[in-house]
């Protein structure tokens, strides 16, 4: 399910880099391909705080423990959305990208194509890997290439021809962002690992919202579903009569205020599932004050 609006600005160039595209098409939603909506390249002489030259150490160290043959081709300056902070996007050309924030140096993403395509283009039959097995080997390369893995398992899928390509069986695990009990609807980490050589092919940081100003519940959630009612009745929208709270950016879909760009900002919500002729969607009820926060929906 898609949450961020593609943007195009007139006075900006925006470009998908080779890596994102073939993220996109090859490995998925799984690996985050809604996170990259677009790429805006910037000035590298703009101050940041981490220098191209740190961004490509921090790069090279964490590339290099999975791809140690590679070359780096370029560093860029960027604006990733839903990212708040700027991004230097470092290229290995075929063998894949490393992003990194500007201002922390955290690793945000990180996609071996290289390994990818050679799983892809492997013959062997062997055996996969069980579902501890990958998450420790994740783990391990969390060590290995101080990348961050926090949060809740959320989920753990083994994907058979992973994109459509034959041969590509990859575990999927996901972590969502917690906080005082209730996770982050939007905020996840993503570890791709290959189901027979237990290697790492894609990380991917999606940690980007603020904390919400509050956690009050005063509202319940019988009154938030009818709260949400109206929104439905509108658009000819059926609520299963279930609600449960998370922590969600407001985008105010259905009202004036609709949001194009992802809002860091948050709010602790009911989130309200609903069913429509061609998909579903949930619908977002603020647990504090009952007012409407937006939501989202598959076309």
């Amino acid at each position: 399910m898609k949450y961020l609006s593609k943007f195009r600005s007139p006075k900006a160039t925006i470009v998908l880099g080779l890596t994102a595209v073939l993220l996109l098409s090859i490995l998925g939603a799984a690996f985050g391909s809604s996170v990259l909506q677009f790429i805006q390249y910037k000035p590298q002489s703009m101050n940041t705080g981490i220098s191209v030259a740190s961004a490509k150490s921090i790069a090279d160290r964490a590339f290099k423990v999975i791809s140690p043959s590679s070359t780096l081709s370029d560093a860029k300056l960027a604006k990733v959305l839903p990212h708040q902070n700027d991004v230097w996007q470092v290229d290995y050309g075929k063998d894949g990208e490393v992003q990194v924030d500007a201002k922390t140096g955290k690793l945000l993403f990180i996609i071996s194509e290289k390994s990818f395509m050679d799983m892809a283009n492997n013959t062997n039959n062997g055996t996969f890997i069980t579902e501890d097995q990958a998450i420790s080997s994740a783990n391990d390369y969390a060590s290995k290439m101080s990348l961050d893995i926090e949060g809740i398992l959320s989920s753990a899928n083994l994907v058979h021809d992973k994109g459509g390509t034959t041969g590509a069986d990859v575990w999927d695990l996901k972590w969502h962002r917690k906080s005082h009990g209730y996770i982050f609807k939007n905020d996840f980490i993503i570890a791709g690992i290959d189901a027979k050589t237990k290697e790492l092919l894609a990380y991917n940081n999606c940690f980007y919202s603020n904390e919400p100003s509050s956690f009050s519940i005063n509202i319940k959630a019988a009154t938030a579903i009818e709260n949400a009612q109206a929104t439905a009745d509108q658009n000819g929208y059926t609520l299963n009569g279930k609600a449960s709270l998370m922590i969600v950016n407001p985008n105010y879909r259905w009202t004036d205020e609709a949001m194009k760009e992802p809002n860091p900002d948050t709010r602790l919500a009911w989130v309200i599932p609903f069913e429509k002729p061609n998909g579903v969607g949930e619908i977002y009820i603020d647990a504090e004050n009952g007012s409407l926060l937006g939501g989202d929906e598959t076309k």
